[in-house]
């Protein structure tokens, strides 16, 4: 899962306001700015990857300059988030929300049709920094000046295709990022009722695509429909099952002995529950750990230790948020030994070659 931090649009550090620019605001105030669709290019300077960002501006109390909106990466980058903040009458914009659990704080400066920001995301293995300049069509058919009283709409999909109603665990064709180009196949998580004249909107958790891992989003109705092909959402075996037996000096060199140590070994450097369950595991000849002229066989090992091969196929499954397991599927070569003080220990023999890193749904 740390991997998938990596991979999704994220930002942490970057808060510095860009440069001040005139907006021509001409004495009117907010009523200059339009809500509507902003796309454009994103950049995740802490992994140097780079993506597509939509970044629709659904209303602005022209009394306050307050701003709600929806955010959204994909080609790259990954997450989308919904966002409330201010604009004040110079062009500065500070928005904040919850980008796939994780906190997000954009910066912004709006000079005309173009936003350009700096992102924050907070609350994983590590902060993250980026940007993000995108730019507001001025396609009518997408967006309505300030001075339009009516908030910005997605562009509907086929009234055929619309909900009427939909229950969690019905299965759907969504479009979080708002893009006729983009739909997913998802699971219906949550039904949020909104209340006339307003239409319901839906949590939905979306299968795993093109090397991306479940994700949960907020979709509104419009951009949602009854999916009929019969699928049904894919399924991991994500277990917390451990090896059996315990580790201790006396123990005789065995199979079930090393993979309890390699397991106590994971479980020691980690900081919540995790599973270990070996797929493949083949042990090859021992050797002593011999001085040659170019040193020790093993440099890590005793002179004269028994040296333990083994090849592995394992899965570790960790317990990584309230609503999701993470899965890593690993092949990679081991070797164990007596250490100086007599104890069992376990170290890699290869480059680890990760086969799966998938987000997993915890049943409830």
């Amino acid at each position: 899962m740390k991997h998938l931090i990596n991979i999704v649009l994220l930002a942490t550090l970057l808060l510095c306001f860009l440069p001040n620019l005139s907006l021509g605001q001409n004495g009117n105030g907010f009523h200059s700015y339009k809500i509507g669709i902003y796309k454009g290019e994103a950049f995740n300077t802490t992994s140097n990857g780079n993506g597509k960002a939509v970044l629709e501006i659904k209303t602005i109390d022209t009394a306050t300059g307050r701003v709600t909106a929806r955010f959204a990466a994909s080609d790259g980058l990954y997450g989308d988030a919904d966002l409330t903040g201010k604009i004040d009458e110079s062009g500065a914009m500070k928005l904040s929300g919850t980008l796939s659990g994780l906190a997000m704080t954009v910066v912004a400066r709006v000079n005309g049709s173009t936003i350009k920001a700096n992102y924050r995301l907070t609350g994983g293995y590590a902060p993250q920094d980026g940007s993000f300049s995108v730019t507001n069509g001025n396609d009518d058919a997408e967006n309505k000046t300030i001075d339009n009283k009516d908030a910005a709409a997605p562009k509907k999909t086929d009234a055929s295709q619309t909900p009427s109603e939909l229950k969690v665990g019905d299965r759907v064709m969504a479009s979080p990022l708002y893009m006729e180009t983009s739909w997913w196949k998802c699971t219906v998580t949550n039904v949020f009722v909104i209340g006339a004249p307003y239409k319901n909107a839906y949590g939905v958790r979306c299968d795993p695509r093109e090397g991306y891992p479940f994700m949960t989003y907020r979709v509104d109705s419009d951009w949602i429909r009854p999916l009929k092909d019969g699928s049904v959402a894919p399924t991991f075996d994500c277990s917390f099952d451990t090896p059996a037996g315990t580790v201790s000096r006396t123990a005789g060199p065995s199979a079930q002995l090393f993979k309890r140590v390699l397991y106590e070994e994971n479980a020691a450097v980690e900081k919540t529950k995790i599973g270990m369950v070996f797929t493949m595991f083949q042990m090859g000849a021992p050797f002593k750990n011999l001085l040659t002229r170019n040193g020790l066989m093993n440099g890590a090992a005793p002179q004269n230790a028994m040296i333990y091969t083994m090849k592995t196929q394992y899965r570790i499954c960790k317990d990584f948020s309230p609503e999701y397991n993470s899965l890593t599927v690993i092949q990679e070569d081991f070797v164990c030994f007596k250490d100086r003080n007599g104890d069992w220990v376990c170290g890699p023999n290869s480059v680890p070659k990760f086969l799966e890193d998938q987000s997993v749904p915890k049943k409830h």
